[in-house]
């Protein structure tokens, strides 16, 4: 299977200038949309305003692959299904997965990509909704809660338990870990840059210093910007 993450775009110039300021590396333009790449994950700003974010997966039946009921979508051209907390699941076969430029996969000025995060009331119900598409638990205690990671062919996946986060959390969200000594750096290239800051964070600084930030592109996706790792 592959996977791309697909932008919700009220303005595609917009959310196209929102990755080029942070050196999202342009992978190719499509009919659908411009295909970008944070030298891990691939993300797709479409042209077409009624897309929502969701995740497209890629396989070799399509949505036969897998025992989940889905619907036909006169958006997408394909069957969909929705995850426990409304994300978009879009089912393609792998004969359709763009060819794309991949010549540079550095990182964007995002830093290091950790996976996509998605924050939910329904912490187990969720966690079987995505083990049915193939993603084993990596990280984490499904009987704890709070957090875990599924990965599925090198895919990471976050779920973060309602409440284990003490900041606001827009939902789907693409988490990046910097070390205590990079992410300081890459938050004053972001001020540099002038790109729009969402969350100051200071919680987990003693010395009440911003350590962490949170972005959000122009469709409601939020970038973490932490200072794990």
């Amino acid at each position: 299977m592959k996977f791309i993450i697909q932008l919700a775009s009220p303005d595609f110039h917009e959310s196209c200038l929102f990755y080029e300021a942070l050196e999202f590396h342009n992978l190719g333009e499509f009919e659908e949309g411009r295909y970008v790449c944070d030298g891990k994950s691939i993300l797709l700003i479409p042209k077409d305003r009624k897309y929502r974010n969701g995740l497209l997966i890629y396989s070799e039946n399509g949505h036969d692959d897998f025992q989940m009921k889905t619907v036909p979508s006169k958006i997408y051209n394909h069957r969909v299904t929705q995850d426990p907390n409304g994300f978009h699941i879009v089912f393609k076969f792998i004969s359709e997965y763009p060819k794309l430029s991949k010549e540079d996969m550095t990182n964007a000025l995002t830093g290091n990509p950790y996976g996509l995060g998605l924050e939910t009331i329904r912490f187990k119900e969720s966690a079987d909704f995505w083990s049915t598409l193939g993603f084993q638990l990596s990280f984490g205690d499904l009987e704890k809660g709070g957090f875990v990671t599924l990965v599925s062919n090198g895919f990471g996946l976050g779920l973060f338990e309602h409440g284990s986060c003490p900041h606001s959390f827009n939902n789907p969200s693409l988490t990046y870990f910097n070390g205590k000594e990079g992410n300081p750096k890459i938050i004053d290239q972001v001020r540099g840059k002038n790109i729009t800051i969402s969350e100051e964070i200071t919680h987990f600084n003693e010395a009440g210093e911003v350590d962490n930030i949170i972005l959000k592109d122009p469709g409601g996706m939020g970038f973490f910007l932490f200072n794990d790792g």
